[in-house]
């Protein structure tokens, strides 16, 4: 575990997908499978080990639809480099509400990061849609190599963070790497919408 620099303040890393950005796995995949004639259920249940891979930086996009399209029997998408971006572009959105949060955070003095299960093609539309602006800090699995909740992408944060311990706070939508956060000794909050996630920074004194 990388040594505790509190000199550097305590900062909060958001979860992109559920938390600053309103978006379902499901309306990729209903339309990526209508889109190729795949069922849903095949869909989903090729994508899930594909995507773990595409986000740990193991493959990049266009061997991703490879593989896909060599798992499903059909052949490769033409538009392969944006049929999944272009349903995240279209459909995701913002989540203002969380937007303010951090907004408040950062007038308390608090840094902010993210801290995402995600891949380069994302981050690109993440860029363009400007959906996360002002983060101090971008913790990304790709570029880590490992994703969360494995503890590798914990230590590989703090690491890369030069901070540890309770100066940490993650807050995800999903249980499992929050769990995963206070194993390492962070602190976390599990993301259910925006006036809960208040709450809980207020009892903290965190607001």
């Amino acid at each position: 575990m990388t040594a505790n620099n509190s000199s550097l303040g305590r900062i909060f890393l958001f979860d992109v997908g559920g938390v600053l950005i309103i978006w379902r796995d499901e309306w990729a995949f209903r339309s990526i499978g209508r889109r190729l004639k795949v069922p849903y259920p095949l869909v989903e249940q090729t994508f899930l080990p594909l995507r773990e891979r595409l986000q740990l930086g193991e493959i990049g996009l266009k061997e991703f639809w490879e593989e896909f399209a060599a798992m499903v029997k059909i052949p490769v998408p033409g538009d392969w480099s944006t049929l999944w971006g272009q349903e995240l572009s279209r459909r995701g959105r913002g989540n203002a509400a969380v937007r303010d949060i951090v907004r408040r955070l950062r007038e308390k003095g608090h840094r902010t990061g993210v801290f995402s299960n995600t891949d380069a093609s994302h981050v690109k539309i993440f860029k363009e849609k400007n959906w996360l602006p002002g983060f101090e800090r971008w913790i990304l699995s790709y570029q880590l190599g490992a994703t969360k909740p494995n503890p590798l992408v914990f230590q590989r944060a703090e690491k890369a963070l030069g901070l540890a311990g309770k100066d940490i706070v993650l807050i995800d939508d999903r249980r499992s790497n929050v769990e995963g956060a206070l194993s390492q000794g962070w602190d976390a909050l599990l993301y259910r919408n925006a006036p809960d996630l208040t709450g809980q920074l207020k009892r903290r004194a965190f607001l």
